[in-house]
């Protein structure tokens, strides 16, 4: 069937919605990695997924932690402006443009199942071993 659409950004957003619903029906409490193909795109399907887990009142169903301050202080150690913002609702970034510390950590809250879910583009699977 595929999804509709002559351009690229277009054709990624109506994808969200169904990965989102995806997410949530086949893994609700399990880590999820979702492949993009540039670093915009990670951003944008980031913002989508917290846009759809908001319509739901659920805008921290991608997070498990105890407290809001452990991840807003672990957020505020962060170089990335896209990060710090979508790390408090669960959803790490990773991709070639963030500094090797900003990846670290990412991969480090997605290994201890902190965040729920990671999108990123190919350097992920290239240079990292994360468990799906």
């Amino acid at each position: 069937q595929g999804y509709p659409g002559r351009h690229y950004c277009p054709r990624m957003a109506t994808m969200n919605k169904p990965c989102y619903a995806a997410i949530k029906d086949l893994s609700p409490n399990k880590p999820s990695m979702i492949f993009v193909a540039s670093r915009r795109q990670t951003r944008l399907t980031a913002m989508d997924l917290i846009s759809h887990s908001a319509t739901e009142e659920d805008t921290k169903a991608f997070l498990n932690c105890d407290s809001d301050e452990y991840i807003e202080a672990i957020a505020s150690t962060l170089n990335d402006e896209a990060l710090k913002h979508t790390i408090t609702f669960g959803i790490g970034l990773h991709h070639a443009g963030l500094t090797s510390k900003d990846r670290e950590t990412v991969e480090k809250l997605y290994l201890e199942g902190t965040i729920q879910v990671l999108i990123a583009t190919a350097t992920l699977a290239w240079g990292v071993n994360l468990p799906a």
